[in-house]
């Protein structure tokens, strides 16, 4: 994929979150189209949102490897342990 698909991925999933918000995975699929664009605080943001709405072992992950990217490690085994119970 080239930049120019991870823009159109990102502008996609932010129709699907602006058209149907209670729905989680729209915000799982923003999360990581706006991982590849580098917008790692977007990202963490749709995270934290989805995992409100249902957590789970993945969705703790995901958010653990964008808080690493971000250098919050402290935070990034805070997810890791969260995502350990859930197994």
């Amino acid at each position: 994929m080239t930049k120019g698909d991870y823009q159109k991925a990102l502008q996609d999933a932010d129709r699907a979150v602006r058209a149907e918000p209670q729905t989680q995975n729209n915000f799982i699929q923003r999360a990581r189209a706006n991982k590849l664009t580098g917008n790692n605080k977007a990202a963490f943001d749709d995270y934290t949102i989805a995992i409100k709405m249902g957590p789970d072992t993945q969705l703790y992950r995901d958010r653990a490897a964008i808080r690493k990217l971000m250098k919050d490690d402290v935070g990034c085994q805070e997810d890791l342990k969260t995502a350990l119970e859930f197994q």
